[in-house]
């Protein structure tokens, strides 16, 4: 029985266009700071609560949920949920910028809104992952349990050599896949692989504007860093000299949907890079070069599971008749980040060498993991699961379309993508003249300006320009080849937080643009 009646007080305003989770958090933290709920307040269950709003029940889980993260309440085994001690001492302006400060100190706080494009971890069939990892570690593998397998389970490299040949058409047999723990893992093997022995003459061509990330990783590891410009055709050639006869390249693309832009790589261009490949390749064996000289290519298949429109094109992997090309894959965008279970692909040719580098840095991807995704693949949940997050996915994606319209229209341009996880917007050019006519602040980017202002409301967006290389990678970069826009994502939010994501954009475009 619930012990004190303010939870009366509660009520939700439907008009609102603050989320329902935000409303109902800062009106628990209002009757914590004036007392009327106290230590030891027995809370009636996220059941209970959620009829008697009218709201959904994920809506009371999630703001119990951060309650109890956030020390306010604390759960009692089979007797239910009550105030903690510290509740009935909040200072009142901590109720109202708690959440706004430790948004600022850490943006990836659950009281801040995000369009990511992560995984609805809702839909996911919990379950059956539970049934799946039960059922994998009742009669293990021995050679699981040694750790044996350094470059994957066996089982999975065949049902995986398989998966790929149905879903994107690719010729490999099982001894051609290496299992990783993700796409970090695979870049260092294949680093190590390819340029290890190589490193003054050693260069690597990233696309621009890429994942931050991906620059940040290989300037780490002390690479010569080259941008791949990329056009509505998508990443062009490199720009350089591949016979040289000691020099290594490497050219991390994504030809089937580029990230972020978003374009397919067109079949003109696909015969670009499969040409120049064959070119570097045969200058290579006519003037005797070092063995990795010329040029290598991976190809990082991402996110490329949900298309909703056509068809993806064939891997470049499986036209490369020079055999110089990898193809990256992850379970983290199907199943969910915390697996961290990925694999390359690797020519016939080139096997021996790629599982060598495993072996001398060492395999990490989860042999228990492993066996719970091939019992969870053989029962049916795999392909189960990724239709349903397909059409769930797509939903998600023609509701931002529609949202974007209503609330962004005036400001931005966009397509609505094929396929992926996320929607690329650009600012119109005449909002970025204006705002450098009328600006006075350090930054020159109208997309990281606003970014910088939707934080101060604990909205997080992710701004285009700063996927580009700047002048410390690119010596030719031109600021006037940078786009402005924001990569929203639409399959982690739920469509309540899309919409209040873009009414808080519109509202800073408003105030940055006003005269």
């Amino acid at each position: 029985m619930v012990s004190s009646n303010a939870v009366l007080r509660l009520s939700i305003d439907h008009q609102s266009p603050l989320a329902r989770y935000r409303q109902l958090l800062e009106q628990f933290k209002i009757l914590f700071r004036d007392k009327h709920l106290g230590e030891g307040d027995k809370l009636p269950s996220s059941r209970e609560l959620a009829a008697m709003l009218g709201i959904s029940r994920s809506t009371t889980i999630k703001v119990y949920d951060i309650l109890l993260s956030e020390g306010f309440l604390v759960s009692q085994p089979k007797k239910g949920l009550y105030v903690a001690h510290m509740a009935s001492l909040l200072p009142g302006e901590l109720v109202h910028n708690k959440a706004s400060i430790k948004a600022q100190s850490q943006p990836d706080s659950v009281a801040s809104i995000e369009l990511n494009s992560g995984i609805d971890v809702s839909a996911f069939p919990n379950k059956a992952w539970a049934a799946s990892m039960r059922r994998s570690w009742l009669n293990p593998d021995i050679g699981v349990i040694q750790g044996a397998y350094h470059d994957g389970l066996p089982k999975l490299q065949e049902y995986l050599a398989e998966y790929l040949a149905n879903v994107r058409g690719l010729d490999c047999d099982a001894e051609q896949i290496i299992i990783t723990s993700g796409n970090r893992d695979a870049l260092s093997i294949l680093s190590h692989a390819l340029l290890s022995d190589h490193p003054e003459t050693g260069r690597v061509w990233l696309e621009n504007p890429c994942f931050p990330a991906m620059s940040r990783f290989f300037h780490w590891l002390g690479r010569d860093l080259k941008p791949l410009a990329v056009d509505q055709e998508g990443a062009q050639t490199p720009l350089a000299d591949l016979s040289e006869a000691n020099k290594v390249h490497l050219a991390l693309i994504t030809p089937n949907r580029q990230y972020p832009l978003g374009v397919a790589m067109s079949s003109l261009r696909r015969q670009s890079w499969l040409s120049l490949l064959a070119q570097a390749n045969k200058a290579r064996v006519e003037q005797n070069s070092v063995k990795d000289a010329g040029l290598w290519v991976i190809e990082d298949d991402y996110d490329n599971e949900f298309y909703y429109q056509g068809r993806l094109g064939v891997p470049l992997m499986n036209l490369d008749e020079s055999r110089r090309t990898f193809l990256l894959g992850s379970f983290s965008k199907v199943m969910f980040r915390g697996l961290r279970l990925g694999y390359i692909v690797s020519p016939k040719e080139h096997v021996k060498r790629i599982k060598e580098s495993q072996r001398q840095l060492g395999p990490s991807a989860s042999l228990p993991m492993q066996s719970a995704l091939l019992d969870f693949m053989e029962y049916g949940h795999f392909n189960a699961h990724l239709r349903r997050m397909r059409r769930l996915y797509r939903d998600k994606r023609d509701y931002l379309d529609a949202q974007i319209e209503a609330y962004l229209g005036a400001y931005c341009d966009w397509q609505k993508p094929n396929g992926g996880m996320h929607t690329l917007v650009y600012i119109k050019d005449k909002w970025i003249q204006k705002y450098l006519s009328i600006s006075l602040q350090k930054t020159s980017y109208l997309d990281v300006a606003l970014m910088e202002s939707l934080l101060k409301q604990t909205v997080l967006v992710s701004a285009l320009s700063p996927y580009y290389f700047d002048k410390s990678f690119d010596k030719s970069f031109d600021k006037n080849n940078v786009k402005q826009g924001f990569v929203l994502g639409f399959t982690e939010p739920s469509k309540e937080d899309i919409e209040i994501v873009l009414t808080h954009v519109r509202q800073v475009f408003e105030n940055l643009l006003a005269d």
